[in-house]
């Protein structure tokens, strides 16, 4: 089986950005970005995160090295 590098992954980048929708959630429990910001960017990068990944899944034939 052919194999690619971790950052060539679509599963891996969709991953990435879930991981990245926790840490804006953080950054606005501690008050340094506001809410409004917050829920914006963890709602937008979470769906695209979430859809990167599936569609990556599906989609993949070669391991990741």
């Amino acid at each position: 089986m052919e194999s690619k590098k971790w950052y060539q992954s679509k599963s891996v980048w969709g991953g990435i950005l879930s991981v990245t929708t926790a840490l804006i959630t953080l950054l606005a429990s501690l008050n340094v970005i506001t809410n409004d910001v917050a829920v914006k960017l963890a709602g937008f990068l979470g769906s695209i995160g979430g859809i990167l990944g599936i569609y990556g899944r599906i989609t993949a034939n070669t391991e990741i090295k």
